[in-house]
């Protein structure tokens, strides 16, 4: 079965958010025009926050480059056991001291290779001209993710008035903010997973080794390798993403090797089996289990014994959530792609035990199926055309727990459950659209 939409499903209208006439084949998401405002774009964002960053987390991956490099490979899953943000032992403390990093690099958790590949990048460069490229970079992935999000449900690009705003909110948001701040991946990570769902149909093969590879950094991506599998039309996809990702870890098992490729192992494990307790860490596992980490002098606080409900309540809304999900897959079989790929990557993003801030990058995927939707083309659809709007007005209310000062942690306003609230309202408006309206039954023709 076909589980993309069909081509020119959206009607031509004035209304908010409508889409133009459908063109005769589907486009891609990225073109020249796009990628070049985006270097623009990350050259001026890189440009504004220098000098005005902590890149601890960029830190992080800079040091386990450093000691990769002095072969200590044996040393880089080296994390306080009652402190997320602290490493320990001596070869991070002597390796620390004599870097140019910043003042508080976090520990290192990721794949042993990207650790090798860091190696590499100091023997090029600075660590400062790496914060600035990093950033340069971020800023591009930023426009790449809007771009491609828009085009996965409308299979047209993204209109230019559009990314202009939608670039204007996101550069003032608190999960694009604090990517650059810290140096986070999180931009380059969100970006190739919304250009691999929206590319797979026009370029499968770099679709595929995009999806491998993020998948490989950040793990939760794995999940739409197995999705992608599952379907003929975007199988190819998931054979190639599959195979890159292997790649990935056969690289790691070569250098640095299968002592240090067990040592992530067991560190992702000692991760999923304790919860991070900070303001940053939105996750309903993490606010349900804070009483515990009251008075403890740890940066980011291990709860090794969260309490019973916090480890299955989230996953009560995962099961939820997906049901909404699924039937909304069901009842719209044109759109069961985007709506399993994207609704399977939030719900997992969401009800992970960690939510940082800069995971919220994922909202864009759910926000633009809900303001794409197309409106009902029945004179007599007045029921359904007030519901409609009403969800699209309900999904921008939510875009300010995104902003600051709700979402901003040193603020008096901050909200606590902001970075929960508006992953769950997306996903529920989204799978209600699709599950309650019915859409075109056939494409309009071209003007």
């Amino acid at each position: 079965m076909n589980v993309f939409p069909p081509v020119g499903h959206r009607r031509n209208s004035t209304a908010d958010f409508a889409i133009p006439a459908a063109p005769s084949s589907p486009t891609p998401p990225l073109n020249a025009a796009i990628h070049l405002y985006g270097v623009l774009f990350g050259l001026v964002s890189a440009l504004i926050m220098r000098g005005h960053q902590q890149p601890d987390d960029w830190s992080a991956l800079w040091i386990a480059g450093l000691i990769t490099k002095q072969g200590n490979t044996s040393e880089l899953y080296r994390i306080d056991p009652q402190d997320f943000a602290r490493w320990t032992g001596p070869v991070w403390e002597e390796t620390v001291r004599h870097a140019e990093a910043s003042a508080f690099p976090h520990p290192f958790v990721h794949i042993p290779f990207l650790a090798e590949v860091m190696s590499w990048l100091t023997h090029l460069m600075s660590f400062t001209t790496s914060v600035f490229l990093l950033t340069a970079i971020s800023g591009w992935a930023i426009i790449v993710l809007l771009a491609s999000a828009w085009n996965l449900w409308t299979q047209h690009p993204i209109p230019w008035i559009i990314l202009a705003l939608a670039t204007i909110i996101m550069w003032v948001s608190e999960p694009f903010h604090s990517s650059l701040y810290l140096g986070q991946t999180s931009p380059l990570i969100f970006a190739g997973v919304a250009y691999a769902l929206a590319a797979v149909r026009h370029k499968p093969i770099i679709a595929g080794i995009v999806l491998g590879l993020v998948s490989a950094i950040k793990l939760t991506p794995v999940l739409l390798i197995a999705l992608a599998l599952g379907f003929k039309s975007s199988r190819r996809m998931g054979v190639v993403a599959l195979l890159s990702g292997m790649g990935m870890v056969i690289a790691s098992l070569i250098t640095p090797g299968l002592h240090t490729l067990q040592d992530w192992v067991t560190t992702l494990r000692l991760i999923g089996d304790s919860v991070q307790v900070t303001p940053v860490n939105g996750s309903l596992t993490s606010l349900l289990s804070s009483p515990l980490a009251s008075g403890s002098q740890a940066i980011v606080p291990v709860i090794h014994h969260p309490p019973l409900l916090a480890i299955w309540l989230p996953r009560l809304l995962a099961a939820v959530l997906f049901a909404l999900v699924l039937w909304a897959a069901y009842r719209q079989p044109h759109y069961r792609w985007p709506l399993l790929s994207v609704g399977l990557f939030s719900i997992a993003t969401t009800c992970s035990s960690i939510l940082w801030s800069h995971y919220l990058l994922v909202a864009v995927l759910p926000l633009c199926g809900i303001l794409t939707f197309p409106e009902p083309e029945s004179s007599n659809s007045s029921g359904q055309f007030s519901f409609l709007r009403a969800a699209k007005l309900i999904a921008l209310a939510l875009i300010p727990l995104l902003l600051p000062p709700l979402a901003d942690t040193t603020s008096e306003m901050y909200f606590p459950w902001g970075n929960l609230i508006p992953m769950v309202g997306l996903i529920t408006l989204l799978s209600l659209l699709f599950s309650a309206l019915k859409l075109p039954p056939s494409p309009p023709t071209s003007r």
